[in-house]
């Protein structure tokens, strides 16, 4: 499922063909982009296991990249942070309107 219809195979794929998107999306040229791949991809390689197929070291790099890359602070951008805390659940828990227990600690807790 995720190589036909997951972000790297649909879109990073296709921004390799366009250098100056590809820079915009991963703050770093395609050719940079290799030579961190090269240094870091043994250090991100996983075993296939019975359970699920692992993570291509390109994969891992570019999401770690692309992590990096959102300016959370930017314009038209907003953390998920930012988002629960403007919503009206957020507003409403911040202001105490929701009847939450205050915190404590768990019985079964050391």
């Amino acid at each position: 499922m995720r190589r036909e219809r997951g972000e790297f195979h649909r879109l990073v794929q296709e921004l390799t063909l366009y250098h100056g998107r590809f820079r915009t999306y991963f703050r770093m040229s395609c050719g940079q982009f290799e030579d961190l791949l090269e240094q870091l991809a043994p250090h991100l390689k996983k075993q296939r296991n019975n359970f699920r197929e692992p993570i291509d070291p390109e994969q891992w790099l570019a999401v770690c990249l692309r992590f990096l890359a959102v300016d959370v602070g930017g314009f038209g951008s907003n953390s998920d942070g930012g988002i629960f805390a403007n919503s009206r659940f957020g507003k409403a828990l911040q202001a105490g309107d929701l009847n939450v227990p205050l915190p404590s600690p768990l019985p079964s807790a050391p």
